[in-house]
């Protein structure tokens, strides 16, 4: 197994394979030893390892995000941040912001709110609902195509960000002209409601511009 050249300690994550190496079976999606929908935040903790921050995030005009961050993820020689979020219900948003031992706003507005021991406890039960990626390397469109295939649409928000979809594996893969890169994989049924999404944000900013 890998090790990490700063401690020396096995690295989980190296052998985890590559953002496009997706197992799809009986209308789940597996990336990274995880599959959407069917595994849980314990189980992501179990695979990528401890170095992590679990928050729950609530950005403007959303509802509060619970999130495993990882900032230093490595699988192979490919580097980057992970999101690992869970899917939670309005009561156990209100529940961790009612009993949360710390709360602050992030430099972007985002209020975070941090876990007690027994929130952790039962919010690691959760079920993942996306997993999301942030290569520290720039990824094009003509590598996208070569590693995952043609998508089987794109949606384009404006002149400096496209979203490449592939329905049938659950992942959209946002290119940002002026920004960064980002593979977003959800469970595969979920792909109607979240291409509705990207759409609406499209005819939004053509109608702000």
């Amino acid at each position: 197994m890998y090790q990490s050249a700063e401690t020396g300690k096995p690295n989980r994550q190296y052998d985890l394979g590559l953002p496009w190496q997706i197992t799809v079976a009986n209308g789940n999606s597996s990336v990274f030893g995880l599959s959407p929908g069917s595994s849980t935040l314990n189980d992501a903790i179990a695979q990528l390892g401890d170095d992590y921050e679990l928050a729950l995030l609530e950005r403007s005009g959303q509802q509060g995000a619970l999130e495993l961050y990882f900032s230093r993820f490595q699988t192979g020689p490919l580097q980057g941040k992970l999101i690992v979020s869970a899917t939670i219900s309005e009561a156990e948003v209100q529940a961790i912001k009612m009993d949360s031992v710390k709360q602050e706003y992030l430099e972007n507005g985002t209020k975070k709110f941090s876990l007690g021991a027994m929130q952790r406890k039962s919010a690691l039960k959760l079920f993942i609902e996306g997993i999301t990626l942030v290569p520290a390397a720039s990824i094009d469109a003509a590598v996208i195509q070569n590693r995952f295939g043609s998508p089987s649409q794109i949606i384009k928000s404006n002149n400096q960000l496209s979203h490449y979809v592939y329905e049938k594996q659950g992942l959209t893969v946002s290119i940002d002209t002026k920004g960064k890169e980002v593979l977003h994989y959800v469970r595969p049924s979920t792909m109607t409601d979240l291409i509705s999404l990207l759409r609406v944000d499209a005819l939004d900013d053509a109608l702000t511009h």
